[in-house]
């Protein structure tokens, strides 16, 4: 049992911290430009995501709305924007909550 909390709890944690690190791009235009670019991109990538539980307790069940992170930057990266530490654009404001 212990084992199964510890590993949860990593997976809470580790589902927190933005994906790819870096929360910077560069790229094209301005701020306005970038965060439209993203809005766009973040709904394009969107779904659902669910899990649930069982155990000698009970169990339970979660649907929860989130984005795939891989298919963000792919569509960032059509747009002409890459995540970079140094970039211009800093989306930490526009944080999502990744698929994978």
């Amino acid at each position: 049992m212990k084992k199964f909390l510890v590993l949860g709890s990593f997976l809470l944690i580790a589902s927190c911290a933005p994906y790819g690190g870096t929360m910077n791009y560069s790229g094209p235009g301005n701020f306005q430009d970038f965060a439209a670019a993203r809005f766009e991109c973040s709904r394009a990538s969107s779904g659902k995501s669910s899990g649930g539980f069982i155990n000698e307790y009970g169990g339970g069940y979660s649907t929860r709305q989130t984005v795939n992170c891989g298919m963000l930057d792919a569509c960032m990266a059509s747009r002409g924007y890459q995540r970079n530490s140094n970039g211009r654009f800093d989306a930490s404001s526009m944080r999502v909550q990744c698929s994978n």
